[in-house]
């Protein structure tokens, strides 16, 4: 059946139903994390923002109701969408903007996107390849046409826009895709992404250049289930594993804690739904715990401030000052209480592999429940708060390894954030804070050679979990990046 024939097929299809999503947006935020990675090299920040994806997602709302509007009022522009293979949306920037900004929650509404803001995203979306082209159009005249005509096609329009995707990034459902390809005389019917392929992963990149890059790229991490694919940010839906997906972040930060348990002390061993799912339970009820205990410090160093000399002889305008900057240096509590639990966790399992006592754990959340692990959250607490507080300065050895270990803390905590977005950019700078590690470690006098591996075996240990499901190839990829 040829592509116009499908087209024809089709009319009785919703265009809703024929558009794959899941994929689309694995394709895009792959594109855009390549294109960040080559902006990165030449400028400091920006790039692609959380921003750039909203307005995907946005523009991604907005194909199906067009080709429904095509295939309604303009069959002939339809039938040769389906015959190039080539989807499109039509928008208004300024919709586009206010589509948005009702999206976004309360707290944020005062950041509102303008028009300039939108055109300046979609150029990166352009720039990125995930749109093809661009096409401007006169305002519409036609009486019972929501989008333009052929006719209304000028340069210099300033009505609506016409914007087309990449094939390659908008997907159609397997049983439409070979239809929306243009003819050939044969088409593939399935294709492997580096993302699909189930099996074991080396120990090591086996690459002489790199081997200091990605020392800790896969140690003992072994994937026998489909690997991850990655979708969007947040709108709709992100998905880590191909088992679970995530709407909010912080069910995201506690499966990878979850994720970190499991690989650090069951060696990677699968639980059933419910298993995992009461020690997700567990870890929320943790992280809030600690959150109260951070909350708690960050009052007490609130009040110590406000004793200072200088913050009592200051004027009331002053004090209001001091106080804002002084309370943008503090340390946010989700972060704090990821980094702890995260802590707490690896320091249990150091101490219960040392005194050959892992087998007895039971299942995670036994473990979880355990006196043991109690304690050791509370000594994670107390180290967090020296690292904090600086009791150690009179001793230089122990004062260097605490600031390598709070810069430990930083770099798994802002990977962790950062991976909620694209798992590719937050491996890429996880290489090099490893690279970062490595120099400090290196230059430091003040630390013994099992100081150093220490270190080295703690941020291996942290941020192996995190990437154990980003396979080889995607990782051999982000290194020739670097």
């Amino acid at each position: 059946m040829n592509n116009t024939k499908i087209a024809h097929a089709t009319t009785n299809i919703s265009f809703y139903d024929v558009i794959d999503k899941q994929a689309s947006i694995k394709n895009a935020k792959l594109k855009l994390t390549d294109y960040k990675i080559k902006w990165l090299k030449k400028h400091k920040s920006g790039g692609v923002t959380s921003t750039t994806f909203d307005v995907f997602f946005a523009l991604l709302s907005c194909v199906a109701p067009t080709m429904e509007d095509m295939k309604k009022n303009q069959p002939k522009v339809y039938e040769k969408a389906w015959k190039e293979g080539k989807f499109f949306a039509f928008v208004y920037n300024d919709t586009l903007a206010t589509k948005i900004n009702n999206l976004k929650e309360d707290c944020f509404k005062v950041c509102r996107l303008s028009t300039k803001t939108i055109y300046n995203h979609i150029k990166r979306l352009i720039e990125a390849g995930v749109i093809t082209e661009k096409l401007n159009y006169n305002k519409r005249g036609q009486k019972g046409y929501d989008n333009p005509l052929p006719g209304d096609l000028n340069p210099k329009g300033r009505g609506k826009i016409q914007l087309f995707f990449d094939p390659k990034v908008l997907k159609l459902k397997p049983q439409f895709a070979a239809a929306s390809a243009p003819n050939t005389k044969s088409l593939p019917q399935y294709t492997t992404s580096c993302f699909q392929k189930n099996k074991e992963l080396e120990t090591i990149i086996d690459n002489d250049q790199a081997v200091d890059k990605v020392a800790f790229a896969n140690a003992h991490n072994v994937s026998d289930h489909v690997i991850n694919e990655e979708q969007g940010r947040k709108k709709p839906v992100i998905s880590y594993s191909a088992n679970r997906q995530f709407d909010r972040k912080k069910d995201y930060l506690a499966y990878q804690l979850f994720e970190l348990c499991r690989s650090g002390i069951y060696a990677g061993k699968k639980f059933n739904a419910t298993l995992e799912n009461n020690a997700l339970g567990c870890i929320d009820e943790h992280l809030e715990n600690i959150k109260q205990l951070v909350q708690a410090f960050k009052a007490d160093k609130i009040k110590s401030f406000q004793l200072r000399v200088a913050y009592k002889n200051a004027t009331e305008l002053g004090k209001e000052r001091m106080l804002r900057s002084y309370l943008a240096k503090l340390p946010e509590n989700t972060t704090c209480a990821v980094e702890i639990l995260g802590h707490a966790i690896v320091k249990q399992a150091n101490h219960a592999k040392k005194h050959g006592y892992i087998h007895r754990l039971g299942y995670p959340v036994d473990f979880l429940n355990s006196n043991n692990f109690h304690q050791a959250i509370e000594y994670s607490f107390n180290d967090w708060k020296k690292i904090n507080n600086r009791f150690f300065v009179k001793n230089q050895r122990y004062s260097a390894y605490c600031d390598i270990v709070k810069k430990i803390y930083g770099a798994y905590s802002s990977c962790m954030n950062q991976s909620f977005e694209s798992v590719s950019l937050a491996y890429r700078n996880s290489l090099v804070h490893f690279q970062k590690l490595q120099r400090a470690l290196s230059c430091t006098t003040d630390l013994t050679s099992s100081n150093k591996k220490s270190l080295r075996d703690l941020f291996l240990q942290k941020f192996n979990a995190l990437f154990k499901h980003l396979s080889k190839e995607d990782k051999q990829r982000i290194i020739k990046t670097l």
